[in-house]
């Protein structure tokens, strides 16, 4: 019997914490053979024309633009992925964020702000870069094809003083804070990833919202005036309208 994945186990074993710097983590998931199969050739055949090299640090890269996820012929495919770059997330951040950013009581949301997929050329690879280093804002990358079986990503911190590389195969799935910095120089022709950034937004218990009671604000009444000289505010808008 075949098995999902050729170095994962199924079910709740796909993540792991690879990588624990102070508070930062990267998270490891997969998806089966299956589920990047599926997506991967949804990708491809859809894709077939619409990719373009752009000048970024996916140097030699062609890529789709920045906001995929929001195809609606793709967004079955897309919720495959999210569900486990969720759950990386959900499982594994929302504790500290709750103790040290917005209290216990406060729940969180994932609002996805773009996602995009890359295939790489003869030549190319990823630039040392990072996603921005927002609280609460964490990316991630999903290898769908490595023509070789192989590949890598190392990180950083800003000041450099840990490193982590990472072995990756086909299906993985690494989530880890947007301002953690990344590269990859090991890439080859038609490697293939589908990568995006989402952020973990706070949602405000029912408990403080406020919802009755709020005074409605009462416009000013214009009071009458005399006619504007030519020295006042009104006739400055005027020019400035007219002009």
């Amino acid at each position: 019997m075949e098995k999902e994945n050729l170095h994962y186990p199924s079910g709740s074993e796909r993540k792991s914490v690879v990588y624990y710097p102070d508070y930062m983590k990267i998270i490891r998931s997969f998806l089966t053979k299956k589920e990047n199969q599926d997506i991967l050739s949804f990708i491809e055949k859809d894709t077939s024309e619409n990719l373009e090299v752009y000048k970024d640090q996916l140097f030699l890269t062609k890529r789709t633009d920045w906001v995929y996820h929001k195809n609606e012929k793709f967004k079955p495919f897309f919720e495959i992925l999210k569900k486990q770059v969720d759950e990386c997330v959900y499982e594994n951040f929302t504790s500290l964020f709750k103790k040290f950013h917005r209290g216990s009581k406060f729940e969180y949301d994932l609002l996805y702000l773009d996602t995009w997929f890359a295939k790489s050329q003869k030549k190319s690879y990823v630039d040392a870069h990072d996603h921005g280093d927002d609280h609460g804002a964490f990316s991630f990358v999903c290898y769908l094809k490595i023509p070789s079986g192989e590949s890598s990503l190392t990180f950083t911190n800003s000041d450099f003083s840990w490193k982590q590389r990472l072995i990756v195969k086909e299906g993985d799935i690494l989530v880890f804070p947007s301002g953690t910095v990344h590269w990859s120089f090991d890439t080859e022709e038609e490697r293939s990833i589908f990568s995006g950034n989402l952020l973990l937004a706070t949602i405000i218990p029912d408990e403080f919202r406020i919802t009755e009671n709020i005074p409605t604000p009462t416009p000013p009444i214009p009071t009458p005036t005399n006619t504007p000289t030519e020295n006042t505010d009104t006739d400055f808008y005027r020019v400035v309208v007219n002009n």
